[in-house]
């Protein structure tokens, strides 16, 4: 698809000849890229038209790249160029005029499916299940399928994405996120085929940027912004760039208007910004051109925007376009408001989903859904067959009270969720903390940070919770003046962890166990401060707190630190214990057959993220952010205490690299590490829990980590001398998906009971998949997770891999509540996250991954005795 003809977003008699302000460059216009709604908009135009001249329905499109037919085009005639005029186009979407041409060129793939047999095995038996498809069919068919769902909207849906139709709103949107940004609401659908053809749908909330002023944006993102972008300061000019960056706007000159994405936010004001205007052969400020040659009131020190790379603008003249999505990581009160908009009660959900299926517009195109064979009903699925698992029994340490001598406590958790701290019994390992100090982190001035009574406070509730559960802490803690750490959180990072290092150096003289320090905020770039100074250089344990917390000195808030201190010192809060009237058998008891259990997860920065760094004297280069690999495996055969394995990597091309790089040499540590705790023994079984992979991806991964492991188990030797060859089981869990379940209770429409496993009807026809919802939903409608069990030589059934699976949610030690996902897929998740923290001003590295990965490296004191650091 090319376009033939456009503006150039000048006036007409400026087209092609070098300007000011809304003309650009000279020359003729260099050719671009599309914006994405113009390819939606024109093949929209254009698929109704062949469906006219044709009189073939059977003719659909993803509104990218690619054209469905039920038929051959060829026979049609349909091949070769199209055109398609923008006068054509309802430009209500692109808020811009356009008076282009589009061509379009039709070829033919080549590529046909016979679904005949197919047809047939669902006429006859009413189910696909058992019924082997090749995978590229399956992929190529659910393609066709979502492009018919797509094909369907009118404009008052935008399609956004793989599966997200939008609805186009007539005001800003369904909530004000702050800093610019609006929620808009829509439906996500997408076809997925299980033992039938099933549409998978969600409510949808993705954030826009309101098509507001451009400078009334600016203001509400950033405080105490000035109109005059001379006084702007160093850290609000580049706050502004980044938020403007590729972002489209549109303005008017003349009553023509004009739009463009901006390219770059220039440093100096309209009045001094120049170009050469060749008509009239000279040069002259923006500012001029506008007011002189325009007659447009300008205020002469407002801030300019590059548009295209060509034209020069003024801010205060540009509105933001409207049906932009935000793709870029929320703020904290973002993210919140988010939160605050899309939450909803599952009966509320319900009926909104419902009500989004019923509006899209399948009874205006019969035609096309019959061409198809396809029918979307308005009813939801209703799953008979579903079953509720029972929780683990969960083993504590002895009674410390009216229960001591007893023995060990064992809690049956209800609903999800228990309460060890209304016992009177010890947790099952607890640790003993000998010195230990608390330690303020922050500027000076900070209003959050709590006094010397608060402190004092804090920690006596600390011991006083600690001794209930078996946590001593054997002296009060270390105090005096010298233990203050004046930082700010917007220094540079290498200035504050040098100071971190000299007071945590101190501090380890003193035989420190324990740091805990207080912090401003949550996620503070002090936190990350701290983990560098403790971890990477000096080998010291630390636990940060908000200072909000400390203040408050809510007893709940102490009791979950615990938590997570106790677990950090190496010691076991519980054990999981399998139900004696349960009937699972021996081979998920991880107590009776040794099992190494892992959690894996790659997160992956923004697209585009780039980071600037020096490489000479006043020269940069732009250089991608890595993506960060976590890798959890438990430590003994209670399955509780965990290590954790960190990478930074990239493919050779610089992209996003999924499959996990050096896997072999992190499983082998993990191997020698379990068999060093449990004195000899080597698992029997690994269980390895994948996650963030999508179904494209399963057998790229699969090929590549299953070996990995295998050649980390066959460097290492059985009991009898042969090669190490435990069973492997490889299993992948997926949150981002469309599917909810609602369960109908006396009480009416609520979450599904933690335990609902749904492994029928919606799942694969022939491959071992479930959903599994193991958490109580405690805000708004839960997500069910779902797990595919890509390879198993254990041969586990499908119940012994569902309860496995369940009860390793109950396994995580920073709450008392059943979680999402499996304790070690968490736990990667957090490995991960703690290597983006221990990089933060590392940036000169990430053009260097060894260099990087060596200087990421925790210290060795840590690694040996604290492996749970990272909870």
């Amino acid at each position: 698809m090319e376009r033939v003809k456009r503006d150039d977003g000048g006036s007409s008699k400026a087209r092609g000849k070098k300007g000011g302000g809304g003309s650009g460059g000279g020359g003729p216009l260099p050719p671009r890229r599309l914006p994405k709604p113009i390819p939606q908009l024109v093949l929209t135009v254009l698929l109704k038209r062949l469906r006219k001249n044709t009189g073939h329905f059977g003719i659909v499109s993803d509104l990218s790249n690619n054209i469905y037919s039920t038929e051959p085009l060829e026979q049609f005639n349909v091949v070769g160029v199209h055109s398609v005029r923008m006068a054509e186009v309802d430009q209500t979407i692109l808020q811009e005029d356009d008076d282009g041409e589009i061509k379009v060129t039709i070829t033919s793939t080549g590529q046909q499916i016979d679904t005949r047999q197919m047809q047939w095995e669902l006429n006859t038996k009413g189910t696909w299940r058992g019924f082997e498809l090749e995978t590229s069919i399956k992929t190529t068919l659910e393609q066709v399928n979502n492009a018919i769902v797509k094909s369907l909207p009118t404009y008052k849906f935008i399609p956004l994405g793989r599966s997200n139709l939008i609805r186009w709103p007539e005001n800003q949107g369904t909530g004000d996120l702050g800093g610019g940004v609006v929620c808009w609401k829509g439906i996500s659908a997408n076809v997925a085929m299980g033992w039938q053809p099933y549409l998978s749908a969600d409510l949808s909330h993705c954030a826009f940027l309101a098509d507001t002023k451009v400078m009334d944006a600016l203001k509400e993102k950033i405080r105490d912004l000035p109109n005059d972008v001379t006084q702007w300061k160093p850290w609000q000019f580049q706050e502004a760039k980044s938020f403007l960056k590729n972002v489209k706007i549109r303005y008017k000159v003349n009553g023509k208007t004009i739009g463009g994405p901006v390219t770059e936010l220039l440093p100096r004001s309209v009045s001094q910004e120049t170009f050469h205007w060749e008509e009239k052969g000279f040069t002259t400020s923006v500012y001029d051109y506008f007011t002189k040659h325009h007659g447009i009131k300008l205020n002469k020190n407002g801030p300019c925007l590059e548009l295209r790379k060509r034209c020069k603008v003024p801010a205060e003249l540009c509105i933001i376009k409207k049906g932009q999505s935000f793709s870029r990581k929320l703020d904290d009160k973002q993210t919140s408001n988010m939160l605050n908009v899309a939450k909803k009660a599952p009966a509320v959900l319900k009926c909104e989903i419902e009500e989004e299926i019923s509006n899209l517009p399948t009874q205006d195109n019969k035609e096309i859904m019959s061409a198809w064979g396809m029918n979307i009903g308005n009813e939801m699925l209703f799953l008979k067959n579903t079953r509720v698992l029972a929780a683990p029994q969960l083993r504590y340490g002895p009674g410390n009270g009216s229960n001591s001598g007893k023995g060990d406590a064992i809690i049956t958790p209800k609903e999800g969720q228990w309460d060890p701290w209304s016992g009177e019994y010890a947790f099952l390992n607890s640790k003993t903390v000998n010195v230990w100090t608390i330690v303020k982190v922050g500027g000076a001035g900070d209003k959050f940070a709590p006094n010397d009574d608060d402190i004092l406070q804090f920690a006596q509730q600390l011991r006083n919770n600690g001794n209930r559960k078996g946590i001593s802490f054997k002296t009060r803690p270390i105090r005096d003046d010298g233990k203050m750490a004046h930082l700010r959180p917007n220094d540079a990072a290498a200035s504050n962890v040098t100071q971190l290092v000299e007071l945590f150096e101190n501090l380890a003289t003193q035989n420190c166990d324990l740091v805990v320090s207080i912090i401003p905020r949550k996620n503070s770039p002090l936190y990350s401060h701290i983990k560098q100074a403790a971890e990477l250089h000096v080998g010291l344990l630390t636990q940060c707190v908000v200072g909000q917390n400390v203040t408050k000195g809510q007893d709940a808030t102490v009791q979950n630190i615990l938590l997570k201190i106790n677990s950090k010192l190496g010691g076991v809060n519980y054990a999981m214990q399998i139900p004696p009237d349960i009937e699972v058998l021996n081979q998920i008891d991880i107590m009776r057959c040794p099992m190494l259990i892992m959690g894996a997860d790659v997160t992956h920065p923004p697209p585009g993220s780039m980071k600037k760094i020096q490489i000479g004297k006043g020269k940069t280069e732009d250089v991608a952010v890595p993506s960060f690999v976590g890798v959890t495996g438990s430590i003994d055969m209670t399955g509780m205490p965990f290590m954790m394995d960190i990478r930074a990597q990239r493919k050779a091309d610089r992209g996003a690299a999924e499959v996990i790089q050096d896997l072999d040499k992190i499983v082998l540590d993990m191997l020698i590490m379990f068999r060093r705790q449990t004195k000899g023994i080597r698992p029997r079984k690994i269980i390895y829990y994948r996650d963030g992979v999508g179904e494209g991806q399963f057998p790229e991964v699969l090929h590549t980590e299953m070996l990995a492991m295998r050649k980390a188990c066959n460097s290492l030797t059985d009991y009898d001398g042969s090669p190490y060859q435990p069973k492997i089981t490889f299993v992948t869990v997926q949150k981002r998906h469309k599917t909810r379940f609602f369960y109908h209770s006396p009480r009416g429409i609520v979450n599904p009971p933690p335990g609902t496993v749904v492994d029928k009807e919606i799942v694969h026809q022939t491959q071992t998949d479930f959903y599994l919802c193991s958490h109580a939903g405690m805000m708004g409608t839960s997500r069910p997770t779902r797990y595919h069990v890509l390879w198993d030589d254990s041969n586990f059934t499908a119940d012994e891999i569902q309860h496995l699976t369940y009860y390793l949610c109950y396994m995580y030690v920073r709450c008392n509540k059943s979680v999402r996902i499996p304790a070690p897929t968490y736990y990667a998740h957090w490995a991960a996250a703690r290597a983006k923290a221990l990089t933060d001003g590392m940036e000169e590295y990430f053009g260097n991954l060894p260099k990087l990965n060596e200087r990421m490296r925790r210290h060795e004191e840590i690694l040996k005795n604290n492996p749970m650091h990272f909870v």
